[in-house]
């Protein structure tokens, strides 16, 4: 069995209202590719997460938001 997965990213850069931002998470552990999805929470209107953990877009305004994301290994059942 590989190691434990962890996501290795714990704070983001800020992001501006109407500016573009770019910004990927780090995770390690289990077996490539990882898959990565918003648990709980939201995303401010304007950014994606994709599954590859990329989180983008222009946020429509400025602020504190909080989220939760989940990362699976791609030998998750779930991930078949």
């Amino acid at each position: 069995m590989g190691t434990s997965l962890a996501i290795q990213t714990t704070t983001l850069p800020d992001a501006y209202g109407n500016v573009a931002y770019s910004q990927t998470l780090v995770g390690s552990g289990g077996t490539l590719p990882y898959y990565w999805s918003v648990k709980s929470g939201a995303l401010p209107a304007g950014m994606t997460l994709a599954i590859d953990g990329t989180l983008s877009g222009a946020p429509a305004v400025s602020g504190t938001f909080s989220f939760t994301v989940e990362m699976k290994e791609s030998s998750s059942p779930a991930n078949r």
